[in-house]
């Protein structure tokens, strides 16, 4: 059982947002029995290059919307992002202990994307000596029938979650009224004003958290983590 949770979307090593919700919460449910979005961030990411943001995509085998994330696989070894994101953050402060983690996850042999998506998240608390406890939903026994807010409840319910808390992009999707007729508490978090301490490479909003390990020591990162606002 878990007191305070935030149910998501594996993405491939999201921005800083989702990770101080991860940071947030106790346990983070991946969201990995829904359908995959094909023009969604599940798969893709924008790094630093040459100064500007930069969108890469990890090829997913026969993508479709109408299966969920679980079911699918990524394309190939991923060597082609490994080497892009080597070149690009080749010269940044922390290359040499970020590239061998980035690289293992993107070349690890098990091409499951919920599951290599949700490898990108955990590894970075790994990486900064953080305990968080993370869950699939799809190993969650619910009623699988029901849908958006509905399903996040029924999840709280089963976890036996008094606390739900998601990013602001989520406020238009979940009233407050429903979750506190469930007796959970519904909160929001919004990142605040990141500056990052290098000052040739000035904080660009909406990055992979990739560009942050890279840039950016452990406890740097760490207070990153905690520079948000609840709602």
């Amino acid at each position: 059982m878990s007191n305070h949770i935030a149910i998501m979307q594996p993405y491939l090593f999201p921005y800083l947002g989702y990770y101080q919700l991860v940071h947030h919460v106790e346990t983070l449910v991946f969201l990995d029995d829904v359908n995959f979005i094909k023009k969604g961030f599940i798969h893709r990411n924008f790094i630093r290059i040459n100064g500007q943001p930069h969108r890469f995509t990890f090829p997913v085998t026969h993508p479709s919307q109408n299966r969920y994330i679980n079911e699918h696989f990524f394309a190939d070894d991923g060597k082609k992002i490994i080497n892009l994101i080597a070149n690009a953050y080749r010269k940044a402060p922390y290359f040499s202990q970020v590239m061998p983690l980035v690289s293992d996850i993107l070349g690890q042999t098990d091409h499951n994307v919920a599951r290599l998506t949700a490898r990108s998240i955990s590894s970075v608390f790994e990486y900064l000596g953080l305990e968080r406890c993370f869950l699939f939903s799809s190993e969650i026994p619910k009623d699988n029938s029901l849908k958006s807010q509905d399903r996040i409840i029924d999840i709280c319910k089963t976890l036996g979650s008094r606390r739900y808390t998601n990013l602001t992009g989520g406020i238009n999707l979940y009233s407050r009224e429903a979750f506190k007729t469930a007796n959970i508490n519904l909160e929001f978090i919004k990142i605040g004003n990141v500056i990052y301490q290098a000052p040739a490479y000035p904080y660009i909003s909406g990055l992979s958290i990739i560009d942050t390990l890279m840039i950016c020591s452990s406890n740097e990162i760490i207070k990153l983590l905690g520079n948000y606002y609840v709602i």
